[in-house]
């Protein structure tokens, strides 16, 4: 049976489509990226409760999915900055969601904005311990791979909540980046330029 890199190919796209300062030496900005993507998921679903009395709208539906591939974009830059495999880090993900459901435990769309801020500190403060040189690069990346991996997990989570499946949103994701990409409109900000 042929291994699926899906991941792995997803990673080197989005390589491909980055621009950023001081890429390939540099976590800082996909850190930063990351932290502002899962903050935006957050934002969503805050007002999901604010505007739509916790009801979860197929227009929420797809605006969360894009961020959830943004999100994944820049997972695959952190990769990429710590030497980690996307592959390896999805695959130990899933294996973790699977066995979260197999104790039946409940975790619904809040649960997961509540949550995932605590992998995403773990990587914040890698990422300021590299900067600044105070922190081996192995420790780094094996504190990375954990929390990139967690991160992961609730991402699924998301993903399964909403009926959007993580893979496909990882597809949509790229091939609007390649799209964008051939207009010369990856600078800039919103998703739908």
């Amino acid at each position: 049976m042929e291994k699926n890199n899906f991941w792995d190919n997803y990673c080197e796209q989005a390589i491909l489509t980055a621009v950023y300062p001081n890429q390939g030496n540099s976590l800082l900005y996909p850190v930063l990226g990351l932290i502002g993507e899962c903050s935006e998921i957050s934002n969503k679903i805050k007002k999901i409760l604010r505007d739509d009395g916790g009801k979860i709208t197929d227009k929420k539906t797809q605006e969360i999915g894009k961020e959830t591939g943004d999100c994944l974009w820049y997972i695959a830059n952190i990769c990429r900055e710590a030497n980690l495999s996307m592959q390896n880090i999805v695959e130990d993900a899933v294996r973790h969601y699977l066995s979260i459901l197999s104790v039946n435990k409940v975790v619904d769309i809040f649960d997961v904005c509540l949550v995932l801020q605590k992998p995403l500190y773990g990587i914040s403060i890698g990422a300021k311990r590299v900067k600044d040189g105070t922190q081996n690069d192995f420790l780094v990346r094996n504190g990375f791979g954990t929390d990139l991996r967690d991160i992961c997990v609730l991402l699924i989570f998301l993903c399964n909540s909403l009926g959007l499946s993580f893979e496909t949103v990882g597809k949509r994701n790229i091939e609007n980046l390649l799209c964008r990409q051939k207009r010369n409109t990856l600078h800039g900000s919103g998703d739908d330029r």
